[in-house]
């Protein structure tokens, strides 16, 4: 099945206002959906522009390809104002979510269940309903592998996007990832277990910038080449209180600048994270606090002003977190590399 050239505007239903599709095996037929847009749908439940689900197996071949698709203007009452995808395999190429608003939570789009690979994701303008604390949910929940590459999230009064549970550690990969001047009552970007996070800029949000919890025993993060700055909360928090909660972080190659509560907030009790190869400069409440011995001067750790080329614009937008030239984070990282989002091979920032 292949839907292309369409706009699909002004349907009502109770999951997918726009489009509904219901696999119920392994290996159903591929859809391919290809130039089309969603918009000024609505859902009395969830996925307002187009709710996507396997039931009754684990998807094992591609089911779905979005390609060049827009959701916008679109409304859920639940879950999942732009979309819904539910225990599917997915790959997507230029996907733009705008202006959709949910009742409850999910302002652009819910998805659980994935494997597949994602690229040049677009998010802005999304917004939940008094209450609602989420705009974006990615939970891979170890079905597959999954990768979520360049991706932006700007301009959005809906609360943290949520990233978490792979359950196998490097078979979720986020990376490339821009999360600038959102309204977000938690934080910027809430991140589970068990992922790998590389590149990234997390800047201008109105809470805390990253908050990380290990969901389960033994589990495992690794976060490489981030920029958190000038977030009006704390830059990072760690928790993880319980007997169970005892997996590792890994930061390292990163910068933590800038932010109106602490740079690194520790504090988990079963569990501190290994920090090596980081800037934290300049943070309100201190660089890094709640930690047994403050990482600063120990394992390539500084404290130098980064030298952003700019990050005094009018409107964080314009900002560019990249490095000036003669920057102390120049050169510094594990193998040599700058610190922060747009350091290592394998920076491509959109």
């Amino acid at each position: 099945l292949t839907l292309s050239d369409l706009v699909v505007d002004g349907n009502r239903a109770s999951s997918g206002g726009g489009l509904a599709i219901t696999a119920n095996s392994a290996t159903p037929p591929a859809t391919i959906i290809e130039d089309v847009t969603f918009s000024n749908n609505s859902a009395a439940f969830n996925g307002g522009g187009m709710f996507f689900e396997t039931v009754s197996a684990v998807p094992t071949t591609l089911e779905l390809t979005l390609s060049n698709v827009t959701f916008h203007s679109n409304r859920a009452d639940n879950q999942g104002g732009g979309a819904v995808f539910d225990n599917a395999y997915i790959n997507v190429d230029t996907v733009y979510f705008f202006d959709n608003t949910v009742g409850v939570s999910n302002a652009a789009l819910w998805a659980e269940g994935l494997r597949g690979d994602w690229t040049d994701l677009w998010v802005e303008g999304n917004q939940t309903d008094a209450g609602g604390n989420l705009v974006a949910y990615f939970y891979p929940n170890g079905l597959g592998p999954f990768s979520l590459d360049r991706a932006t999230f700007t301009g959005n009064t809906a609360g943290t996007i949520l990233m978490t549970s792979g359950h196998l550690f490097d078979d979720t990969t986020f990376s490339n990832i821009v999360v600038i001047d959102n309204i977000a009552n938690d934080a910027g970007v809430g991140i589970g277990a068990n992922h790998v996070f590389h590149n990234m800029v997390v800047a201008a949000n109105s809470g805390v910038g990253m908050s990380i919890s290990q969901a389960g025993s033994n589990m495992a993060t690794s976060i490489s080449h981030v920029t958190v700055a000038h977030n009006d909360g704390h830059g990072i928090i760690l928790s993880g209180d319980s007997a169970l909660q005892t997996g590792t972080v890994a930061l390292f190659d990163s910068i933590v600048a800038f932010n109106g509560g602490s740079g690194v907030q520790g504090g988990a009790q079963n569990w501190e994270p290994a920090i090596s190869y980081t800037n934290g400069y300049s943070n309100n409440g201190g660089d890094f606090i709640n930690f047994m011995t403050d990482p600063t001067g120990t394992n390539n750790n500084i404290s130098v002003d980064p030298w952003f080329v700019d990050d005094g614009a009018v409107s964080p937008l314009d900002w560019d977190l990249s490095l000036q030239q003669g920057s102390q984070c120049e050169g510094v990282g594990t193998i040599g590399e700058d610190l922060g989002a747009h350091g290592g091979v394998e920076a491509d920032i959109p």
